[in-house]
């Protein structure tokens, strides 16, 4: 009976790499993926790593409290540390949240919306813009 259900959750564990792999690849992501997500991926192998454990114990032929204390072990790590990972998700939400409010409105800094000032007009190196502003500000006085 337990080589049947070491079979059977040895079957289920391989077509589990749909889940590990990618889970994997975020951990050897390093910092390029943010903290929870790396946290939730050690949950993931966490549980198919003892899913994999256990389908080696039960064919084993070991009493049948070991496979399940492993069994138990491996759900209570895994449920830990995906809990973790939805605090460390909340946080980096409401920290992404606060970093992407909008600010508190202020006047514009540069001189546009008042209309030319002199500054914009020495803007040219070759002194054209200064010639420009002085012939309008001759021109608007008359």
């Amino acid at each position: 009976m337990a080589r049947v259900l070491g079979l059977g959750l040895a079957l289920v564990t391989l077509p589990g790499c749909v889940w590990y792999l990618p889970a994997l690849a975020d951990l050897r992501a390093g910092d390029d993926r943010p903290a929870f997500r790396r946290t939730a991926a050690m949950a993931c192998l966490t549980g198919w790593s003892t899913a994999g454990t256990v389908a080696l114990l039960l064919p084993v032929g070991v009493m049948w409290p070991v496979p399940c204390v492993v069994a138990v072990a491996g759900a209570a790590g895994t449920a830990v540390l995906r809990m973790h990972a939805g605090a460390q998700h909340r946080v980096e939400a409401r920290e992404a949240a606060r970093h992407w409010a909008t600010p508190e409105p202020t006047p514009p800094r540069h001189g546009r919306s008042q209309g030319r000032t002199e500054q914009s007009c020495r803007s040219f190196g070759d002194g054209s813009g200064e010639r420009a502003c002085r012939r309008r500000a001759t021109t608007a006085s008359t």
